[in-house]
Order: C-alpha cells, then structure tokens, then sequence
C-alpha cells in the first residue's frame, strides 16, 4: 500500500508544472493559448478570442495592435457578441453538478485596456442566443427565455418563447 501510495504522489508530483512565460501582473498578463479560439471578436483596434474548453476551463483574451495577447476572464466563453460599440461576453458551464454563466460587458479602462463588467448572473450556461429585432440578444437557460435590450443593458429580462423561433425553444 505504501509503495501505491508514492506511485500516486509522484504521478502527481509530474503531472504538476509551472508556465514560466505567463506574467502573473494584474495590468495586463502575458498568455499563450495553444487551442484554436471558439469565437473572434475585431475591437478596439484588436481582436477578442473566447476559448470554451468545457471542464477544463476557458477564457477571453484580448490581442492589442503589437499583437501581445492578454487575458480578460478565466471562464468558458459561450459568445461574443456588439451592437454599435457594446460588445458582451456570454460566459458558461454545464458539467456534472456545475450549471452556472453570466453576461458581461467589455469596455475600456482608463489605460484603454479591455475590462469585462458582470451585468448578469445566470443560473445555467445560456445557449441558443440571437440577436433580437428590438436592438437586443435573447437567449436561453435551462429551457427559459431571457433577453437584453441594449437600450438598458445592465438588465436581463425574460422573454416569451414567441420572441424565438419555434425551433429554437426546443432544449439543446
């Protein structure tokens, strides 16, 4: 039992390793992303990447005109979407126990960096999202409607499954 036990520890021993070439700062970290992005995004003059890697993790990365490459959010990016100059993040999980997502919207900090702000917290990962006729996005999670009006876009609303077409109401 002893020796299984050192077995293990020493799998988990190597298994563990440490990624010199990420800059731990809070400015703006240095990443390097060895997967193809899920979604792209042109903005501020660069370009957003969202990574959804399931369980494994994901995020948002923002690549400036030097093409150095930072990292926005550490959560699986379900989609990005921009009316005028809003864009919003649509983040989610849906794995074992673990449902949850959220809504976010990137604007500018002072140092005309991204940052994403939280604007809702959604009680699964949201699927199905178009963009609606009113200038807005509706969307699903866990077979309800929910929309955003980018009037008012610190609000998520319900919406009534007649604002989706009939084949999107259906669950995934």
């Amino acid at each position: 039992m002893k020796n299984y036990s050192i077995f293990l520890l020493s799998i988990a021993i190597l298994g563990c390793t440490i990624d010199s070439e990420v800059n731990h700062s809070l400015d703006a970290p240095q990443v390097t992303e060895e997967r193809k992005p899920n979604h792209t995004h042109p903005v501020f003059g660069g370009t957003l990447f969202g990574y959804d890697h399931g369980e494994f993790g994901g995020g948002l990365l923002f690549a400036d005109r030097q093409n150095n490459t930072h990292r926005i959010l550490d959560e699986n990016i379900v989609g990005i979407y921009s009316s005028n100059s809003d864009i919003f993040v649509f983040t989610g999980i849906s794995h074992l126990s673990i449902t949850k997502g959220a809504i976010y919207k990137i604007d500018l900090n002072q140092k005309h960096f991204p940052l994403a702000q939280k604007i809702g917290k959604l009680s699964g990962k949201p699927y199905k999202i178009i963009p609606s006729k009113d200038k807005g996005i509706v969307f699903r999670v866990k077979n309800e409607c929910y929309a955003i009006n980018f009037e008012d876009a610190k609000k998520v609303n319900t919406c009534s499954p007649e604002q989706m077409s009939i084949e999107d109401v259906q669950s995934p």
